[in-house]
């Protein structure tokens, strides 16, 4: 599945990996046969998978289930024509100390289970078939008070863009005013690569994609900062979460090398000491439940439809905020919560 903005291409990188719950040094190697493997699909959670058992290493706070070592791997084909790009592989949550190699070089380690990341893979690819594997080490247990998955437990994605591209996470927007009439919305941006005798062009989008307002500009450094204002906007709110779209293009003559659409909302917080939480100027209060990745049937391997039952369900309850416990999610869970209208209080560690 491709799904193409201009220059930049997101493939699902989910399915036909190969997995074994062991641990052997030469599971990193490009030529080893992993056909004996088991074949899956991610998300996965292999300590759901094999479910509990008596002195789990989980202990009682993971529900006396196990950890230990497992091993991913996949074959991936690469055409000729894409080396000359920068190719990122995305990894939505690993858990934990994940280790990556792509054709038997090693790329890198991510210790914390609870968190996106991202590695240039570009200088290790090849023409035809590649390999990544990817090692999961939950050998220490109980490494935290509750259910945590194993594995490859979130989105894989592979991304490729030209050489001039936006920084990985780099769109930020922020809204500095807010008023009845117009709001001020300011867009920041990075950029990798050459941006001599380049265009920076930015569009605002209202839900239904009309266009409210853009701005184009030449690009000068790696660092852009672009302020556009937009009329009568209206309120995010948990009744009515109105959300607008950022389109952002590097532009080169009439060719566009890299567009990213950026979700964003407008709303006002404030918290006063006599009467608690105000948003969009009304004093509410925060209905709200703790969260843990963990989703009965499958574990912690969410896919995003059951997900958003899930936060479906829970605000047709009465919630209007979640706080995730105690770290954060995937990306998929803000933007249904976006979408859905739940407030979140986020936390970063336990």
């Amino acid at each position: 599945i491709n799904l193409g903005f201009a220059q930049r291409t997101v493939s699902n990188f989910n399915n036909d990996w190969q997995f074994i719950l062991e641990d052997n040094a030469n599971f990193s190697k490009e030529n080893f046969n992993d056909t004996a493997w088991t074949s899956l699909n991610v998300p996965h959670d292999w300590s759901f998978e094999k479910g509990v058992r008596k002195g789990g290493d989980q202990g009682q706070g993971g529900g006396y289930h196990d950890g230990g070592i497992g091993w991913y791997r996949k074959h991936f084909n690469i055409k000729k024509e894409s080396l000359s790009n920068i190719i990122y592989i995305n990894f939505d949550g690993v858990y934990m100390n994940s280790q990556v190699w792509i054709n038997g070089n090693y790329i890198g380690k991510r210790p914390y289970g609870y968190i996106s990341f991202r590695y240039d893979i570009s200088e290790y690819l090849k023409e035809g078939n590649n390999t990544i594997a990817v090692r999961v080490d939950n050998n220490l247990e109980p490494s935290a008070r509750w259910y945590h998955p194993c594995g490859i437990y979130a989105q894989v994605k592979l991304i490729k863009v030209n050489p001039t591209h936006f920084k990985p996470n780099s769109i930020f927007i922020k809204t500095p005013s807010i008023q009845t009439n117009k709001a001020t919305v300011t867009i920041d941006a990075e950029f990798k690569g050459k941006t001599k005798g380049l265009k920076y062009d930015v569009k605002l989008l209202s839900s239904d994609g009309k266009l409210l307002n853009s701005k184009r500009e030449k690009l000068s450094t790696s660092h852009s900062t672009v302020q556009l204002e937009v009329e009568n906007p209206k309120l995010w709110s948990s009744e009515s979460p109105n959300l607008y779209k950022a389109v952002t293009q590097i532009i080169e003559g009439n060719k566009v090398l890299d567009e990213i659409e950026t979700t964003f909302g407008f709303k006002t917080v404030e918290w006063k000491t006599e009467t608690g939480f105000w948003l969009n100027g009304e004093n509410i209060k925060l209905k709200g439940v703790c969260e843990h990745w963990e989703g009965g049937p499958v574990g912690g391997a969410w896919t995003k439809p059951l997900l958003r039952w899930k936060l479906q369900s829970l605000k047709d309850m009465g919630i209007n905020a979640i706080r995730p416990s105690h770290n954060p999610t995937p990306p998929m869970f803000y933007d249904i919560c976006d979408e859905l209208g739940l407030l979140v209080m986020y936390e970063i560690f336990d």
